[in-house]
């Protein structure tokens, strides 16, 4: 990114540049994940229908990763007050 110099704020062109690419980019991963669904389903399958399954399917994943990122977390903190009460 680009910084005016005179302060240290962006400039405002490159963050619409910024944006543009940004933007850009997220038209063509949901292009590639449609064609890809399409390509799953077929010619006369519900790639909507593929889409929702797909949407449900990665929550899931997503939900499942944080239960187990916070399980992790409560293990460590349990190690460290039982540590800690184990030292006194």
């Amino acid at each position: 990114m680009v910084k005016n110099s005179a302060s240290s704020e962006p400039d405002s062109n490159q963050i619409a540049k910024n944006f543009a690419h940004w933007f850009a980019a997220m038209e063509a991963s949901h292009a590639m994940l449609m064609a890809g669904l399409r390509d799953q389903v077929g010619p006369d399958g519900d790639v909507q229908q593929a889409y929702r399954d797909w949407k449900n399917a990665y929550r899931s994943r997503k939900q499942r990763a944080y239960r187990q990122a916070a399980k992790r977390y409560e293990n460590r903190a349990e190690e460290t007050i039982n540590g800690i009460a184990d030292a006194s």
